[in-house]
This record gives C-alpha cells, structure tokens and sequence, in this order.
C-alpha cells in the first residue's frame, strides 16, 4: 500500500510530507483500484489542458487528483472526510466545528495582547 501510494505521488510530482499522507490515506480508503482508476482520471484532465483555480491560476497535477477524490460519486462522505480531515483554514478562519473553541482562543489572545507591552526583537527593548 505504501509503495502505490509512493508511485502514486512520483506520478504527480509530490515530494511534501502532507500530500504524501493525504494520498497513503486515499490509498488506504479507496484501496488500489479506485486510486488507480482516480490517478488515471487525474492524468487524463492533466492531458486534455487540466483544471484552473478560481483565480485563474493552472491546478497542480496533485491537486487534481485530490479535486477529483473530492468531487468522486464513489467516494462516500466519511471516506472523503477520513481522507481530507477538516482543519482551520489558512486565513486565519476556522473549520466549523473547531469556530466556538477558536474564537474563545482570541478572543483570550486579544486581551493578553492588550495588557502585556510588546517586546521589540529588532530593537530589543519594550515599546508601549
């Protein structure tokens, strides 16, 4: 399982330890067959000019893979959230069941930032 998962992220140009596991899981959910049948999918898009974010910009290789794992009828909803575990986003945002514990974060952050004075690294010294 691991050597398809690593031919499967060879293929698709992934050398990042994240999108590794993301795709050793889509191997462990799906088994080979459906990796394989979705890694072929993810190749065949790629060959006919491939998919293009919102912004215009040309997916990655792997993230058409994983777009197409997302948007696959044969993936079911707990395989895919067993697959793409929910985390907070990257803006600064919160996946929705993390939002109550996370906003009480800093909403405590704002307050500690309030009554402590910062500490200037460059200039090593306090500053109001």
């Amino acid at each position: 399982m691991w050597a398809l998962a690593r031919a499967i992220a060879t293929v698709l140009g992934e050398t990042l330890p994240p999108p590794l596991r993301t795709i050793t899981r889509i191997v462990d959910r799906l088994g080979s067959a459906g990796a394989r049948a979705l890694l072929g999918q993810a190749l065949t898009v790629e060959a006919q000019g491939g998919l293009t974010l919102p912004d215009g910009r040309r997916r990655t290789p792997g993230g058409v893979f994983f777009f197409l794992v997302r948007q696959s009828p044969d993936v079911t909803p707990d395989e895919r959230a067993s697959i793409f575990p929910l985390r907070p986003a990257l803006s600064g945002g919160c996946a929705a069941p993390n939002a109550p514990q996370a906003a009480h974060a800093l909403d405590r952050r704002h307050l500690f930032e309030r009554s402590w004075p910062r500490y200037s690294r460059m200039e090593g010294t306090l500053r109001p």
